[in-house]
This record gives C-alpha cells, sequence and structure tokens, in this order.
C-alpha cells in the first residue's frame, strides 16, 4: 500500500520517483497521507520505478489511479499534502 500511495502522490504532483521519495523524507503532511511516523523505511526510487514499470506492462496504471481518485471523491474524506506554500487537499 504504501508503494502505491507514493505512486498516487507521483502522479498527482507531476513528481519524478527521485521528487516523490525526498517529499516522503522532508513533509510530515506527505508522511500522514503515506501513514508513516518517526524514521520509518522509506522505499528508494528505484523500488518505485519497479512497481511502475510492472503496472504499465500490465497496463493497470491509469485504470488504479482513476479508481483512487474515483474513491477519494466517494469517501471525501480530506487528506492534506503540502508540498510547497501551497496545501493540497485529496
Amino acid at each position: 500500500m504504501l508503494l502505491f500511495k507514493l505512486l498516487i502522490l507521483k502522479h498527482l504532483h507531476n513528481l519524478s520517483n527521485e521528487e516523490v521519495e525526498y517529499q516522503a523524507h522532508d513533509r510530515a503532511s506527505c508522511r500522514r497521507f503515506l501513514g508513516l511516523s518517526g524514521e520509518a523505511e522509506i522505499p528508494d526510487a528505484t523500488t518505485l520505478d519497479g512497481l511502475e514499470q510492472r503496472l504499465r506492462q500490465a497496463n493497470r496504471i491509469d485504470e488504479l489511479i482513476e479508481q483512487f481518485a474515483t474513491f477519494l471523491k466517494v469517501v471525501r474524506k480530506p487528506c492534506a499534502v503540502s508540498f510547497s506554500a501551497a496545501t493540497i487537499f485529496l
């Protein structure tokens, strides 16, 4: 689930794998969204890339991201993720 959440953040904010990894380490809001606390390990960019490549080969990545976006609209559970001065609510 952690890798999938990283993938969601990557696509929602148009980030590279390296940028997602950095943001997961740097931002408390990102760590909350990922369900991480303290000094929990973050998968590295190469691990995220491996998942993304497998999903692309199976032609599933767009479908999964779309399903997740629909889920967020249905549950309407606010989740703030901040990457700059702006805070984005998922």
